[in-house]
């Protein structure tokens, strides 16, 4: 089952020099999602089937996945570039990997034309 698309409007945390989030939900406390059960999971997924044409200037995706307990991960793709661009399944993959093997609370990261934002929380994704 894939998760709804999510537009979210969120405040967003404090980011540090790195890009890391310090504070909120941690990635540790994402457990058992009802369509993916993990968040390498859940981030393989959206690299291989969301990222799937060129990202307009500008152009944004982001998704919600639903985890145990009310927890919720997000996790976008924008680019910041001046022309359209395509972010592959494997680099999208690598860079968030290295975005949440480097940050507890989730991160906002610029990864050349691709701003990258993955963010563990808690609520419930918003409905259809």
């Amino acid at each position: 089952m894939i998760p709804k698309l999510a537009l979210l409007s969120l405040s967003l945390p404090l980011i540090s020099a790195l890009g890391c989030y310090t504070e909120g939900a941690k990635f540790s406390d994402l457990k058992n999602g009802p369509d993916y059960d993990n968040v390498d999971d859940s981030i393989q997924q959206f690299c291989k089937y969301i990222i799937a044409g060129p990202f307009n200037p500008n152009g944004t995706l982001a998704w919600c996945y639903q985890f145990d307990n009310h927890y919720i991960m997000v996790i976008s793709v924008t680019n910041t570039g001046t022309s359209a661009a395509t972010l592959n399944a494997p680099d999208c993959f690598t860079d968030f990997e290295i975005e949440r093997s480097a940050c507890v609370y989730g991160s906002r990261q610029q990864y050349g034309d691709f701003l990258l934002d993955i963010d563990p929380n808690y609520g419930d994704c918003p409905g259809p």
